[in-house]
């Protein structure tokens, strides 16, 4: 596929996610949405996850019936002969499954097109506010509100006229010693540090419109939480990389926990630097 191959894709995937949060919203208030199991890693499942699952599936097999599908709720089966796929989707029908559950509205539906293990193209769709990010590598990043048609390019935010202050995005849950440790490490470098929390991949959107100036993520996730937003910060000129200052490889290894990382904009690119430096000493 070429560029223009790709962005005819994005068309299409946002009506997906519009449909696929229609009934995620339509179960966010009913009472039986509340049930929930816990799967092995002890993140909780519900049977929105399940059918929000199966209507992703269907819909990307009709946009693209020769690409294989990774999902967060995959079984092992359908898995089996992933490291045959060299191009691939790699999704999350329901990220933020505690908030959903929580009520606090910070849940998304996370989309990637992963090839030759980079994502190329990245989906965020927030199903209450209708709104979708999408970031295609060499392209640029597109926010699309309810009616809109994809415009300009939205460019990741710098803010290089006060170095003194510093925004960083972090989950909702406790972020870990280690996320202590580098908060501490940050908080000798600038004289104003703002801690900025919000649930599932919404640091990332955070992040490409300049509210938040970096996302170091050290406690455990998957590759499905991950990539989408991995191909929309880089999509609008930003970077992420794991603690070795190396991108990340998909669906390479045999687990599909993420490695930690540090996502930033175009204004933290030194910040980053150091960063890699710290945890390198």
């Amino acid at each position: 596929m070429n560029l223009s191959n790709y962005f005819s894709l994005i068309d299409p995937l946002i009506k997906l996610c519009q449909t696929v949060g229609i009934y995620i919203c339509q179960r966010y208030t009913h009472s039986s949405s509340q049930q929930s199991s816990s799967k092995a890693d002890g993140t909780p499942l519900t049977q929105v996850d399940l059918y929000a699952h199966s209507m992703l599936v269907k819909g990307l097999y009709e946009i693209s019936p020769d690409i294989p599908i990774l999902s967060e709720e995959s079984t092992a089966w359908e898995l089996r002969n992933r490291f045959d796929w060299r191009r691939l989707w790699i999704i999350d029908p329901l990220d933020g499954t505690r908030e959903f559950l929580n009520k606090t509205g910070d849940f998304t539906i996370n989309i990637a097109l992963v090839e030759n293990g980079r994502p190329l193209l990245g989906i965020i769709y927030q199903p209450l506010q209708e709104i979708c990010y999408a970031g295609l590598i060499g392209m640029g990043v597109w926010r699309i509100c309810p009616g809109d048609l994809i415009g300009d390019s939205l460019e990741i935010k710098t803010q290089p006229v006060d170095k003194k202050s510093i925004s960083i995005l972090s989950s909702r849950g406790n972020a870990g010693l280690v996320f202590d440790n580098y908060l501490n490490w940050i908080k000798t470098h600038f004289i104003e540090v703002d801690l900025l929390k919000f649930g599932a991949a919404l640091k990332f959107i955070k992040l490409v419109d300049g509210i938040g100036d970096i996302y170091p993520r050290f406690s455990p996730c998957s590759e499905w939480d991950v990539a989408a937003g991995d191909a929309i910060v880089h999509a609008a000129g930003g970077k992420l990389v794991g603690l070795d200052g190396l991108p990340f490889k998909y669906n390479f290894r045999e687990k599909l926990t993420s490695e930690p990382f540090i996502a930033v904009g175009a204004s933290s690119f030194s910040l980053l630097s150091k960063s890699i430096d710290f945890f390198s000493s």
